[in-house]
């Protein structure tokens, strides 16, 4: 539950994580949100990021590889430079989490689904 008086605008974010997906089309499988507060107290989005399995994205990161983890932190970055400027994050802290598929399927989280 959001504190503080903070309202967190759900369309906006719908909207947000809309031009998100077709910001890296093809390598979002889903984002999913909650808000609350973070570790300090201070209103929070908290993104959960799933991201497909493919040629740039992988499980076994950090790989030796170094072109595969600029690809995978270009669409980190992607992801979240457009949900900022989609979003007003000075009346909230972001928290972002990225997992892929594979992983989603190896630790089977709920919040993941």
């Amino acid at each position: 539950m959001p504190t503080f008086g903070v309202r967190y605008d759900k369309k906006q974010i719908e909207t947000a994580i809309e031009h998100v997906m077709r910001a890296v089309p093809g390598e979002i499988e889903r984002i999913r949100y909650t808000s609350g507060d973070d570790w300090a107290s201070e209103p929070a989005l908290f993104f959960r990021v799933l991201l497909k399995d493919s040629d740039r994205v992988f499980e076994d990161l950090p790989s030796r590889d170094v072109s595969v983890q600029r690809n995978f932190t270009g669409i980190c970055h992607t992801i979240i430079r457009t949900l900022a400027n989609e979003l007003r994050f000075e009346m909230y802290q972001p928290y972002f989490e990225f997992r892929t598929v594979a992983e989603q399927e190896r630790l089977r989280s709920p919040e993941w689904e």
